[in-house]
């Protein structure tokens, strides 16, 4: 089974189990609920639908990311944080993600892409779909 590494997103550095974390911003995930509204009342016709031209999807907001980093070179004592030996294989990480779809906040961030990108789903076994 394949594991996840991660890189601090500060030092560039590999991090070790125990010191460091995967973690989300809250006031990015804040900052994207508002974006997002702002994006969807003014691309809302008069019935309703989300009408986005191509040249208008370039104005979408992006999700809250989760990041990546050593316990020295951040604090995160206010965020939502994940300590990355509780995020290694693909176990884990779908133990986690049934967790964070109770948060209502989830949809806010780039988890799921996040996850993909990790390497630890083998798509060739049936392991997730292409989208």
């Amino acid at each position: 089974m394949s594991t996840a590494s991660y890189i601090c997103h500060v030092c560039h550095e590999e991090i070790a189990d125990l010191k460091g974390y995967l973690y989300v911003l809250y006031s990015e995930i804040a900052e994207y609920d508002r974006k997002n509204r702002d994006f969807t009342e003014k691309h809302t016709n008069d019935r309703g639908w989300l009408v986005i031209r191509g040249e208008e999807l370039w104005e979408m907001p992006n999700k809250a990311p989760w990041r990546s980093a050593h316990n020295k070179c951040l604090n995160t004592s206010n965020d939502y944080w994940i300590e990355v030996s509780r995020a290694r294989d693909v176990h884990q990480l779908f133990d986690w993600t049934l967790h964070l779809s109770e948060k209502n906040w989830l949809g806010s961030t780039n988890w799921f892409s996040m996850v993909r990108e990790l390497g630890v789903i083998d798509r060739e076994k049936g392991g997730g779909s292409n989208d």
